[in-house]
């Protein structure tokens, strides 16, 4: 659907833009792709809390539609359905929520007695519960409608579904409206519930919103506006962020942002959309981002289509709406034909391709911690860095227990219900609502969309190795039950291991790979007692392809780097570190990952013939050192820039791994992205409180993309400091991208 009829003179319904007379479509011509349904809610709902009309104009709409798509297979029109709240709200919503008569004139001499009318007051909890029940009755009966290709949100509306219009400009509108309690807080707070309603109620149709620049204000004494600010992308900006918020939670939500104005002035290549006040430039950097959007022209404007569609396309824009004035002639002009077509040429930016899939750990904020009966308890991950080396973020999920039980934390972050332990028959409500939080851009074009595929993959249980304990996990609708994590017959099962007092149950893997969203767990058969100490999920990060670059497949891999041999390199000589052969992108291609290990003056580094190694030993002890571990590069050279073969970037190192690191007296510190990072037995409590730090017991880890904070790691030093047990360096991990020329 890419260029669309809206309010127009080809409408054979349409009287005039006053309620009561505003209902209408546009009847299907040749050369559109979509039509607007405008439809007053008066006109659709109008007994209190009632049924839908009867043969309504979205009715007849979609009866008009089919003949016409029936009749013209070779041009499919679609439906955009446009429910006028606001001064077009039944009688009873008004009386229910309370209205106000308000003026609507654009300029000072205006006939007051032509343009005023009522409005309900849409701030209003009485006014949503009745909007509510309007738009939940309409998606029942049109969500599953295969003509309508989406639905406006359009709860906080007045004469139109611009709902952040507040009609600033108009002598006496805006102020009569504060006047009868309209206050800013309320209206962003109830931009914000339509935007989660909306997408919640129509799961299978497509949402839009409108924006326009919003003026902050206060209310004096007098209940008058007063020191409004300029008209400013702040307040949208909050309001989009919200909306891909919401849309990643619900799945990825597909939602269209708009503007309704677009002129000839917002070419955003030599005009004021440059500006990052401007609303225009708002909404193509939101683009950018992975919103869906369209533009309706201004009114009147029906002599610039042609040109409008262009500078739409520019935008980014996949859709226009016409507003007054074409004909069916001015729609078939050549030049209005060939925008439609650049617009057809605009592919949402919706295409990816999905990087490797990526573990981390959830745990309670709050250690020893008794979290009080039937409260929520939220696991969170560390802060994770995006690929691209910018973005942050974290991902949580939600604790429920029971109604009459509560969850308790140990100082180990180790958890149950009731005590920090499981035992009896004590079983959460649910695990779930895994969700990305705390998502910060930091000039990333990256969003909380391109986070997804979560899914909970492994419970890790401790003290569940006797034979009295047992549990259950729910997954879906299936129901696993376990006793003695530690057991032959319960680890020789698909997806259970253990350690002896450690276990390991692989959830998605019990839910034959699928991902997994919710789930249960408890003790059994009046079980002994044992804990939850961690649980890990998966996630996957999304590369958005623009067109440009839509015939670019990339991959994320993890690989190691160790010496070539084991030997001693002798005093002073750097070494080079190199991952085994890695696959190219071309059948039969490869290439390696190397970086260089420098010793500090004196010394030499020395290896086994497990690629362990260390200084002047294979190991470390009383304050030996390294120089900088550095230059990663890959090899052969021509992989480091974009070419016909394929192309190797963003490398960082990522894992440290530390053998024999978990002894009372093994000290050490890890320098890198500008700071020091001291430590004393990995395998300590204290070592595994701490971000970026963690232990299997004789193998410890030092997550170097967590420890060098915002920057991406290309280079870091280590050593001992006064430790009189030795450790060695057992393996370091590098990231990198390869991205690769599709096939087509």
């Amino acid at each position: 659907m890419d260029f669309t009829l809206g309010s127009d003179n080809l409408s054979a319904t349409r009287q005039s833009n006053d309620p009561g007379y505003r209902t209408h479509f546009p009847h299907p011509v040749a050369g559109v792709d979509g039509i607007v349904v405008f439809a007053e809610w008066q006109h659709i709902q109008p007994s209190s809390f009632g049924e839908l009309k009867q043969n309504n104009i979205i009715d007849r709409a979609i009866a008009a539609v089919s003949l016409w798509n029936a009749e013209h297979p070779g041009q499919i029109v679609k439906i955009r359905l446009r429910a006028l709240a606001g001064v077009h709200s039944p009688q009873w919503v008004k009386d229910y929520a309370g209205a106000l008569d308000v003026d609507w004139c654009k300029a000072e001499l205006c006939d007051t007695k032509l343009r005023t009318f009522s409005i309900p007051k849409f701030w209003t909890p009485a006014y949503h519960e009745a909007w509510e029940d309007f738009q939940t009755k309409l998606a029942a009966k049109y969500d599953s409608e295969p003509l309508i290709a989406d639905v406006s949100i359009a709860g906080q509306g007045t004469l139109h579904t611009e709902v952040t219009w507040r009609h600033y400009s108009f002598p006496f509108a805006f102020k009569q409206l504060v006047a009868g309690g309209l206050r800013l807080d309320q209206d962003l707070k109830y931009w914000k519930r339509d935007i989660s309603f909306m997408m919640e109620t129509w799961p299978q149709t497509p949402v839009e919103m409108t924006f326009n620049g919003v003026k902050s204000y206060e209310v004096n004494q007098d209940g008058e506006p007063v020191n409004l600010s300029a008209a400013t992308t702040e307040i949208p900006a909050e309001i989009l962020t919200y909306m891909r918020s919401e849309s990643q939670r619900l799945g990825n939500k597909r939602y269209f942002i708009a503007n309704h104005t677009l002129g000839p002035e917002d070419n955003i290549d030599t005009d004021t959309t440059q500006d990052p006040n401007h609303i225009q430039y708002l909404l193509a950097q939101e683009q950018q981002k992975g919103a869906t959007l369209y533009y309706q022209t201004q009114v009147f404007t029906s002599d610039y289509t042609a040109q409008l569609l262009d500078i739409a396309a520019n935008l980014g824009a996949i859709l226009v709406e016409t507003s007054q004035g074409e004909t069916p002639g001015s729609i078939l002009s050549a030049a209005v034909q060939a925008g439609r077509a650049r617009l057809k040429q605009n592919i949402p930016l919706t295409d990816r391709v999905t990087l490797a899939d990526r573990n981390v750990s959830l745990s309670p904020l709050q250690l020893d911690n008794q979290y009080g009966q039937g409260n929520v308890m939220t696991l969170y991950s560390d802060t994770l860095t995006a690929f691209d080396g910018k973005a942050s973020f974290r991902i949580a999920a939600d604790v429920q227990p029971t109604a009459d039980s509560q969850l308790v934390t140990n100082s180990l972050g180790y958890w149950g219900i009731n005590n920090p332990h499981f035992s009896g028959s004590e079983q959460l409500q649910s695990l779930t609502n895994l969700r990305v939080v705390d998502f910060q851009a930091n000039g990333s074009d990256l969003s909380a969309a391109d986070i997804s595929n979560l899914s909970f993959k492994i419970l890790v249980y401790t003290g569940a190795n006797d034979a009295d304990d047992q549990g259950f996990i729910d997954i879906v609708n299936n129901h696993i039950d376990w006793q003695d994590l530690d057991s032959t017959q319960t680890t020789s099962r698909p997806g259970f291991t253990s350690s002896g007092f450690r276990s390991k149950v692989y959830v998605k893997l019990l839910n034959q790979g699928k991902n997994v969203s919710t789930l249960n767990l408890g003790a059994s058969n009046n079980s002994g007692t044992w804990r939850i100490a961690d649980v890990i999920a998966g996630f996957q990060e999304s590369y958005r392809l623009n067109q440009q670059s839509s015939n670019i497949q990339v991959t994320g891999n993890t690989v190691s780097l160790k010496p070539a041999s084991a030997t001693q390199f002798g005093p002073n000589n750097t070494v080079t570190l190199k991952s085994d052969p890695q696959i190219g992108c071309e059948s039969g291609s490869s290439f390696e990952i190397t970086a260089v290990l420098t010793p500090t003056p004196g010394s030499q580094i020395v290896s086994n013939s497990n690629g362990n190694w260390g200084i002047d030993n294979v190991h470390f002890s009383a304050n030996e050192q390294t120089g900088e571990i550095s230059q990663i590069t890959v090899q052969p050279a021509s992989w480091l820039s974009p070419s016909s073969q394929g192309w190797v970037t963003n490398l960082e190192f990522k894992w440290l791994q530390l053998n024999g690191a978990n002894t009372d007296n093994a000290t050490g510190f890890i320098q890198v992205g500008g700071s020091n990072h001291d430590w004393q037995d990995l395998g300590s409590v204290a070592s595994q409180s701490r971000t970026g730090f963690s232990s299997d017991g004789f193998f410890s880890y030092a997550d170097l993309v967590s420890l060098a904070g915002a920057s991406r790691p290309g280079a870091f030093n280590l050593g001992a400091r006064n430790s009189t047990d030795i450790w060695r360096v057992g393996d370091i991990k590098v990231n990198y991208q390869l991205l690769c020329p599709s096939a087509s």
